[in-house]
């Protein structure tokens, strides 16, 4: 195995990857590199950005995907239907329902689901984002749009997914959770992370307001 960052990868592992990736079973590695990816709202989750070359019959290729290694909380193995369960990503890949989302709503590929000690490994397909941020009022309506294109197809009678870990009443969950710490009258401090996650993600007020 060879040390990547903090995290150990198996070249067996990353061949097979990177051979579903590129639709070429007879590709082999060759040069390639690792980098930890910096987001996600999970400290038990880490993400890698793999790229590289592979030498196939037609000669080099270049293959890129993301590694994310998923640490699961064994001490409650119960957790399946916990709201922020980290085993949920893990079983909707290996499920397949990724391969039957309806309309233009898709998710990344996923080449393999690994094992490793304590650790959850999914190899999954690189997307890179072309759009420049802030998002503007047009792209995020568009969003919009695919989502409720998403949600309506089960409105309108195509059969939810039975799944016994699917999360369920998420945002009640939330809602319900949030009561808790919440005194009535009293103003909610908004952390500086927060602020600026939200700050990142949204068009300026301006924008907003046209």
């Amino acid at each position: 195995m060879t040390d990547g960052n903090d995290i150990r990868i198996d070249p067996e592992q990353l061949e097979k990857s990177v051979s579903l990736a590129l639709d070429e079973p007879a590709a082999r590695l060759g040069e390639w590199q690792i980098k930890p990816l910096a987001g996600g709202l999970d400290a038990s989750n880490r993400l890698h950005h793999l790229s590289g070359q592979a030498h196939t019959p037609s000669g080099a290729r270049p293959w890129s995907l993301v590694l994310k290694a998923i640490q699961f909380d064994e001490a409650n193995p119960s957790s399946v239907q916990k709201i922020h369960d980290n085993k949920r990503e893990a079983l909707f890949y290996q499920s397949r329902i990724s391969d039957d989302l309806t309309g233009t709503f898709v998710a990344p590929r996923c080449y393999q689901v690994n094992q490793e000690g304590d650790l959850t490994l999914l190899w999954l397909e690189f997307v890179r984002e072309d759009l420049p941020k802030p998002w503007t009022m047009e792209q995020y309506g568009e969003v919009a749009r695919c989502l409720g294109r998403f949600n309506g197809a089960y409105l309108a009678g195509r059969p939810l997914p039975d799944e016994p870990w699917l999360a369920r009443r998420l945002q009640r969950t939330y809602v319900e959770l949030a009561a808790q710490n919440i005194q009535p009258g009293v103003p909610q401090p908004i952390t500086p992370r927060f602020h600026n996650w939200c700050a990142s993600q949204m068009p300026p007020i301006h924008a907003m307001a046209r």
